[in-house]
């Protein structure tokens, strides 16, 4: 009998494994040739990043999105919360999610390789704090940006505040409400001046580079394979580099 359910374990496990390598086949094979794409809308499941992900299809991440995707492709984009969009991926409720580190979802297909860096800091008062190594938070009072997950990245299990947006975490730092912000640093940067935050310290931690994360099916298959195949032409012929350099915001691993 166990001889029997052991077949039928390994036949099971052949037969997925058979599945997956023909879904990949298809979709190397599909994105051979831009004629060949028969996809014809992609539907995004995407936080808010202002800059990044705006509404009415704005933002640099969607611009990158339509500039290595065939053009035209119908895009619905359906902004919410993030993990309620790396929900919707895992569930195949939608095609792709924009901005998924490494350690985020086993659930997906992530690009082969990222397309933008997390530039992790803390700011904090002179005197109100001090870190060596991750494990340190846990003794703090944190906050963070809302939808960044920078506790999962740093392995920070200590429960943080969330701020939709990074004035309300300045505020909050300045005020002695909490100990530190853990914020990306070009965007704060991007928001105050030198002179703005004079009177505190703003420390670089990490760089976490940043993946699109794809449902893992037949369809997340092909849009994989054509994004990556995409993504190394346009590094081996400059125009991303292009790109980036138009997007000061972002960051080409």
């Amino acid at each position: 009998m166990m001889q029997y359910v052991s077949l039928i374990m390994r036949l099971a496990l052949l037969l997925g494994m058979l599945y997956l390598s023909s879904a990949f086949a298809a979709a190397n094979k599909t994105s051979a040739n831009s004629p060949e794409f028969s996809i014809k809308s992609i539907h995004i499941a995407t936080d808010i990043w202002p800059g990044f992900t705006e509404p009415n299809e704005q933002g640099a991440y969607i611009d990158l999105i339509k500039l290595l995707f065939p053009t035209g492709i119908d895009f619905e984009i359906t902004y919410t919360s993030f993990n309620r969009t790396v929900k919707m991926v895992e569930e195949q409720q939608a095609d792709i999610v924009l901005g998924i580190s490494f350690n985020e979802s086993s659930r997906l297909y992530l690009s082969a390789r990222p397309f933008d860096v997390d530039q992790i800091a803390v700011l904090f008062k002179p005197g109100r704090f001090k870190f060596e190594k991750s494990e340190d938070f846990k003794n703090y009072q944190l906050v963070m940006q809302r939808g960044y997950n920078y506790d999962i990245a740093l392995g920070i299990s200590t429960p943080s505040y969330e701020v939709d947006n990074i004035i309300t975490g300045v505020d909050l730092v300045r005020a002695g409400r909490v100990d530190a912000f853990l914020v990306e640093k070009t965007e704060l940067e991007g928001k105050l001046n030198a002179n703005e935050l004079a009177d505190m310290e703003l420390v670089f931690i990490a760089g976490e580079p940043i993946f699109i994360g794809f449902a893992k099916n037949e369809r997340g298959a092909i849009l994989k394979a054509w994004w990556d195949q995409q993504f190394q032409l346009y590094s081996q012929n400059g125009k991303l580099l292009l790109w980036y350099q138009q997007h000061p915001g972002m960051t080409l691993p």
